[in-house]
């Protein structure tokens, strides 16, 4: 993944793990490296706690 992005392994390795919040320009190089759209990487069902 990081040779399809300019994005270092350990800061994949964190974002993946959710020990670390990426910002808007590395979601976008993210979805460049895996060949989507950004919006394709925000789709996600949120469940939220009562």
């Amino acid at each position: 993944m990081s040779y399809n992005c300019s994005i270092d392994e350990s800061k994949i390795s964190k974002i993946e793990h959710g020990r670390f919040n990426i910002k808007l320009s590395s979601l976008f190089e993210l979805a460049k490296g895996l060949n989507v759209s950004p919006e394709t990487l925000l789709n996600f069902q949120f469940e939220q706690e009562e």
